[in-house]
């Protein structure tokens, strides 16, 4: 479901948030 592919590219943002702090700062 397109619901389930949405919470897969959260976690994947999440994911890199974590290694570039940079994107975070932006926000």
């Amino acid at each position: 479901p397109k619901g389930h592919d949405f919470l897969q590219t959260i976690g994947r943002l999440a994911q890199e948030r974590q290694v570039m702090p940079e994107q975070q700062e932006k926000e």
